[in-house]
């Protein structure tokens, strides 16, 4: 369940954000919090915790939610859009999906 459909439209404010679970998978590329939990732990870092919990992607000029997001996907969406590189990316129709979840931005 995506977390537009599990919360609905939410504005992203920093202090209300213990209200969501951060638990769950990516809306990009599939991987759980547990999964990203297992990598960790194989790479021998001693903290994994911090490292399970998914971002919330937020869209920065109107401050709404779109989703939870792996560390990895939630990078290469903001350097994909930051840089330019979005037309050239393997992931684009995904990231314009994604970023289309805003309601306040124009369709890509």
């Amino acid at each position: 369940m995506t977390f537009i459909e599990q919360y609905g439209l939410v504005p992203y404010k920093p202090w209300q954000l213990s209200r969501y679970a951060r638990e769950g998978s990516c809306e990009l590329c599939g991987i759980t919090s547990d999964e990203v939990a297992a990598r960790y732990a194989e790479d021998g870092y001693r903290s994994a915790a911090c490292s399970t919990l998914l971002n919330f992607d937020h869209c920065h000029a109107h401050g709404w939610i779109r989703g939870r997001l792996c560390t990895a996907c939630n990078t290469d969406l903001g350097t994909a859009v930051r840089v330019g590189w979005l037309d050239r990316s393997p992931k684009r129709d995904a990231f314009l999906t994604h970023l289309g979840k805003c309601p306040d931005c124009p369709p890509a």
